[in-house]
């Protein structure tokens, strides 16, 4: 599995418009609550740069019930072509909201 990290943003732009906690390229399949998303508390915002990706596995990421991670597109649309087994996978999250108007999911 290809892991490759998250970028952030520390200066203003488009990112902190959106409240984006983490920004993330769209060459990214994998963001994970124990590695690459260590930062991201309840109530933050990933999220994800326009592109194509072949699969999306979220794992260990956990909000709060009032305050539930928001995962969402930012710049354009997010296409995801599903992998052999999955397009997009939550592995042992809880309080996550996958949003966006420009998500798409395709087998």
């Amino acid at each position: 599995m290809l892991v490759l990290s998250l970028l952030t943003f520390s200066f203003p732009g488009l990112a902190q418009i959106a409240n984006c906690k983490l920004l993330v390229d769209s060459s990214v399949t994998l963001i994970n609550g124990h590695d690459n998303a260590l930062i991201v508390k309840p109530g933050d915002t990933i999220c994800l740069k326009k592109g194509t990706k072949s699969f999306l596995l979220l794992s260990y990421l956990h909000g709060k019930k009032d305050a539930p991670i928001v995962i969402q597109n930012l710049d354009g649309l997010v296409s995801i072509h599903g992998g052999t087994n999955y397009g997009v996978k939550f592995d042992s999250c809880s309080y996550v909201k996958f949003s966006g108007n420009k998500i798409t999911t395709l087998q």
